[in-house]
């Protein structure tokens, strides 16, 4: 559940999941405007086990659930629900976050190309940004937060940040924002790409399209690109082993 949904490989990779496990489940998505319109789909559907949450309501269900996980209460932000029905058809609903995992998972392997003193930039401040945080946490991996109105002093603004920034520390940056998404898939986060190159490993969350205008750009700039796309899978299977219970 997330609004919009249009760019979404979810729905797909589940079903060819589900006939290559020979699983008995049917994998739908739903485009809801709110948050709160959760509930009423889960008691349109009694048959409903297991929710997978994108933007923008990771955290907006918070005060939905009826139970969070210590990673999801950790993160703040939850991208997997549980849907445990009780005698009666009363569900009991209890949040999860796979997105720390499939970040750390996805970005393990690449670690290797950057300089051990590297930071990061996180372009954002919502529930994505927060799961991805917490996985250069686990990482060891010093972060910073970017967004285009900081509301405390730890967040950056997109004006604070130099070339030099860019080129002498911060190799690492990630785009857990929807810009390059569509509908606004032409956009590129309002970072300068002034002193990106060779070092940099620059990550977008977005899987679709692929590249991004904002992963061309760095590109052509010499940097390394990686999209969303392995995390989503990465996710979407611990999502899957969450729901099992």
């Amino acid at each position: 559940m997330g609004y919009p949904l249009g760019h979404s490989f979810s729905a797909t990779y589940f079903s060819q999941f589900f006939a290559e496990h020979g699983i008995r489940a049917r994998y739908q998505a739903f485009e809801l405007r709110e948050a709160s319109l959760m509930l009423e789909l889960i008691q349109a559907h009694p048959r409903l086990r297991g929710i997978n949450v994108t933007s923008p309501h990771k955290q907006a269900v918070l005060p939905l659930l009826d139970e969070l996980t210590p990673l999801g209460q950790r993160v703040g932000a939850v991208n997997a629900i549980r849907v445990e029905r009780r005698v009666g058809g009363e569900a009991r609903l209890v949040g999860h976050n796979t997105d720390v995992e499939g970040f750390v998972d996805s970005l393990k392997s690449r670690l290797s190309t950057l300089a051990p003193e590297a930071e990061a930039l996180i372009l954002g401040t919502g529930g994505a940004a927060r799961a991805v945080a917490l996985g250069l946490e686990m990482l060891g991996i010093r972060y910073r937060y970017v967004s285009r109105e900081p509301q405390t002093e730890e967040v950056l603004a997109y004006t604070d940040l130099k070339g030099e920034d860019l080129a002498d520390r911060y190799h690492l940056i990630i785009n857990a924002t929807p810009v390059g998404m569509p509908p606004r898939q032409e956009e590129l986060p309002p970072l300068s790409l002034e002193g990106i190159g060779e070092q940099h490993l620059c990550y977008d969350l977005i899987y679709n399209p692929s590249p991004t205008r904002w992963l061309s750009a760095v590109s052509e700039r010499g940097a390394r690109a990686m999209d969303g796309l392995e995390m989503l899978y990465l996710q979407a299977e611990a999502a899957w082993h969450f729901w099992q219970g």
